[in-house]
């Protein structure tokens, strides 16, 4: 059989949790291939293939229970959460702004949610944690000294993720309520 180019990069970046980004060739191909590959991922390995039109694939498996995502998505809930209540529209900014490592660091440790962050960064803390998630490019450093950082378009997901939780919880919540009116 033959198989598309560069496919052997692509199954080892999609199987190590990395996402492909557009406009990176392996996004092309991957696209262009998209069937094929939907194909090969679910019989080969069981995962499911998600092309983004917002720029990124990557795959999921109803099995996979991550830690680490979980972990980027309480960082991040977080993190929008102190940038929202200083005034500042974190969706605009996520998009365009590069961040200080620092200037993070400081939001975070003066947030009235400073020990569930502490919790989840450990002892290695928000270095580590970002160059997981550059790996996986999610975020992206923007200066030789990985002090400054950017957020890349795979960071779409974790806000998806994050409203299913929401509605997901207002419904529970919603029908908690009316279970109780009802006599």
């Amino acid at each position: 059989m033959t198989y598309p180019p560069e496919h052997k990069a692509i199954v080892n970046a999609l199987t190590n949790g990395q996402f492909i980004l557009y406009p990176d060739t392996h996004y092309m191909v991957v696209q262009r291939e998209e069937v094929f590959y939907r194909d090969f991922f679910k019989a080969t390995f069981g995962y499911d293939l998600h092309v983004r039109s917002e720029g990124y694939i990557f795959l999921s498996s109803e099995e996979a229970v991550e830690k680490d995502s979980r972990n980027f998505l309480i960082f991040l809930a977080v993190f929008c959460r102190e940038m929202g209540i200083a005034g500042r529209d974190f969706r605009e900014e996520f998009g365009i702004r590069r961040f200080q490592i620092e200037e993070v660091r400081q939001i975070l440790e003066n947030s009235s949610k400073r020990e569930l962050i502490e919790s989840i960064l450990g002892e290695n803390g928000l270095a580590k944690l970002l160059n997981d998630w550059n790996r996986r490019r999610v975020v992206e450093f923007t200066n030789a000294h990985q002090t400054q950082f950017k957020f890349t378009s795979a960071v779409n997901l974790f806000f998806e993720y994050a409203l299913e939780l929401a509605d997901m919880r207002l419904k529970d919540e919603s029908e908690f309520y009316r279970e109780r009116e009802t006599p």
